[in-house]
Parts: C-alpha cells; structure tokens; sequence
C-alpha cells in the first residue's frame, strides 16, 4: 500500500475496506506515492472526492509522489481540486453561519418592535 496517514505519534497505511472518514479523525498529513497497480490510491481519491462533494470541509495535507508517472500527475490534480473544493465548502458553511445569525438579530429586533417596546416614530 502506498497511502500512509501519519498522526501524531503514529503511521497508518489506508485500508479500503474501512471508512475513510474515521481513518483520517486526528490526521496530520496523508503521503501517497503513487503506483499504477495500486487500486487502494484510486479508492482513495474516490472516497475524498465523495467527502467533498457531500461538503465536508476538512482540509487535508497532502502530499503525492508521483514518481514521474502520469496517473500520479493525474491523482495530484484531481487531490488539489478536492481540495479546493473543501475550502469552498467552508466558506458556504461560514456564510450560512453568518446569515443565520443575521437572521435571529433580525427576529429579535422584529419581536422587540412588535411588542410595542421600541421607541420608532410612526408616520401619520
């Protein structure tokens, strides 16, 4: 296996058959030295592919070694796109975090009017 998921004290090689996700909970940095027999990369880069387009958000640290293959060059290009596309996923949950807020501010100065508390001049 060529998909090493380093954590802090430890190395872990990525195994297909168990959920991505939770192999990567407390993942410092995933190295992938492409082979172009290796299945087990191609499964990876599917299931992070799956991650984001599901919007999960995580940045990951990845590093590929390509080892002058041009499926490795492949698989960097289509990790740094998942990647790209992890921090847009961010930045919507960010917006949406923010629009809700705007949102209950919104609520709450309409329930303080509503009640007749608020101080506002009513045109004739």
């Amino acid at each position: 296996m060529s998909v090493k998921i380093f954590y802090s004290g430890k190395i872990a090689t990525y195994n297909p058959s168990e959920c991505l996700r939770e192999q990567l909970k407390g993942c410092k940095k995933v190295v992938i030295e492409y082979e172009p027999k290796d299945q087990a990369i191609t499964k990876f880069v599917d299931e992070i592919e799956k991650l984001c387009d599901r919007g999960n958000s995580t940045y990951l640290n990845i590093d590929i070694v390509h080892n002058n293959h041009i499926g490795g060059a492949k698989v960097k290009k289509r990790i740094e796109e998942a990647n790209a596309e992890a921090h847009v996923n961010e930045l919507i949950k960010l917006l949406v975090v923010d629009h809700s807020e705007v949102d209950k501010k919104l609520q709450q100065m309409i329930s303080i009017c509503s009640e007749g508390k608020c101080r506002v001049r009513q045109k004739a």
